[in-house]
This record gives structure tokens, C-alpha cells and sequence, in this order.
């Protein structure tokens, strides 16, 4: 397991929030006399050719201006499952992969199942299909395994050096195997604070492996506060290694 420091332009998140261009067909400025939102519609809205995933990228060129030197750009979709809303986004990504650079694609979807499917993306590890099964209810499309089965053909690339990762940043369960990654490379590569990391992981390692029943650390303002420390002293000293 690396903990590499996340470069500039380096993140892209599938967040809700609204599409940040509207797809269709436009082809005629809306009329805008008297309505501030046709006039703001007219004036930045931009034509989409396509929604399919395997389509010419030409159309967001437009995309150039508005990310500039952003290192992160939301995704979103006014419902999960539509099936325009997500191909679309399968392009949008295609885009920032091979156009502008981005390597990380993190997902509303919990830290542990996405380890499995970066596991996947870069490695080739795992029956894809069971993987995207394995992901919380909307991301359990046809859809989302095509864009997992899209990473991983391009990570296979010999000529793409600069590898896309996928990552979850939703922690609403936590599998105690993350831990032991965790500690798994501090026992590699900083044998020295193997002790001191296994400690401060304890109660929070077993207050985080009973989420599911609620548990009472969960409610415990102090317990809370101590467990956001000994993180941040993980953290700390992962830092610390080259």
C-alpha cells in the first residue's frame, strides 16, 4: 500500500450537486427577454453532441476554461440511476483522464469497497462484476461497471505511465481490513512506529467494526474528539515517511 501526496490537478469527486454542463441538443439561444434564468441559460449554456461514453471528446473542449488549474472538479446527477446523466459522466472523466491530466476518481461510496475496486483499476484484481455487485445500491449498474472496466483498460495501457486510482470518500461502514493495510505498511516501511500506530488505531478500530449496531462511542463527544486525534497522529507520521 502507498500513501503518495495527492498532486495538483489530481482529483475529480462523483458528487450530487447539479451537472456542471446541460446535456442536449441546443442549437437556437433561449429567449431571454425579462427572465434572468433563460438569459444566464442562453449565455452559458454549451451543446453536448453525445451522452455515449465511447463518443468524440471535441465537444468538451469548453470544459478547458471553465476547470483552468482546479485540482478538483464535482460531478453530480439530478437522480442516481439515470442512465444519460451517468454515461455522461463517464465522458466527462474519459475528458479529464486523457485531456487534462487527472489521476484520481473518488466516488460517493465507502472507503473499503473502493480499495477493492482500485485494486481492480490498477492491478487487474477481482471479477469486476462482483466488485461493482459489492457497491452501495446506485452504483450497482451496468453503467458504473463499464466506466471500472474503462479505468482498467487504460491503467492496462503501456503507454499511459501516469495510472488513474479510484477512491471512496463515504464512511458510513468501515471493515476493520482497512486498518490492517494501514498497519500492513508501517510494518514495511516504518517498522519503528508499528507500535505506536497498532495503539492508537485500538479503539477506534473497534468502536468503527460495530457501526452498523450504533454503538455508544459513536454518540461520545469525548470518545469522538480522542479517536480524531490519534487519526491525525496517523496521519502525522504517515506524512513523515519519504
Amino acid at each position: 500500500m502507498s500513501v503518495p501526496c495527492i498532486p495538483r490537478k489530481s482529483l475529480f469527486l462523483g458528487l450530487l450537486g447539479a451537472l456542471l454542463l446541460l446535456a442536449g441538443s441546443l442549437t437556437q439561444p433561449v429567449s431571454a427577454v425579462g427572465n434572468p434564468v433563460e438569459h444566464w441559460l442562453s449565455t452559458h449554456a454549451r451543446p453536448l453532441h453525445t451522452t455515449n461514453p465511447e463518443g468524440s471528446l471535441d465537444d468538451l473542449n469548453v470544459l478547458r476554461g471553465m476547470v483552468a488549474n482546479a485540482s478538483i472538479v464535482g460531478l453530480g446527477e439530478a437522480t442516481h440511476g439515470t442512465h444519460e446523466f451517468f454515461t455522461l459522466k463517464h465522458r466527462l472523466v474519459r475528458f479529464l483522464v486523457e485531456k487534462m491530466g487527472f489521476t484520481t476518481l473518488a466516488m460517493e461510496e465507502n472507503w473499503n469497497n473502493a480499495l477493492n475496486i482500485n485494486e481492480y483499476v490498477l492491478y487487474g484484481k477481482g471479477d469486476p462484476k462482483a466488485l461493482v455487485r459489492s457497491l452501495e445500491r446506485p452504483w450497482r449498474t451496468q453503467e458504473v461497471l463499464e466506466l471500472v472496466t474503462w479505468l482498467r483498460a487504460y491503467n492496462a495501457d503501456p503507454r499511459h505511465t501516469q495510472k488513474v486510482r479510484f477512491a471512496g470518500i463515504d464512511v458510513q461502514g468501515l471493515d476493520t481490513h482497512v486498518f490492517d493495510l494501514v498497519i500492513e505498511y508501517v510494518a514495511a516501511k516504518m517498522p519503528a512506529q508499528l507500535h505506536t500506530v497498532v495503539s492508537l488505531y485500538n479503539g477506534f478500530r473497534t468502536c468503527l467494526s460495530e457501526v452498523q449496531n450504533r454503538p455508544a462511542c459513536l454518540s461520545d463527544p469525548e470518545a469522538l474528539q480522542t479517536y480524531r486525534g490519534h487519526a491525525r497522529t496517523v496521519e502525522n507520521l504517515l506524512q513523515q515517511q519519504p
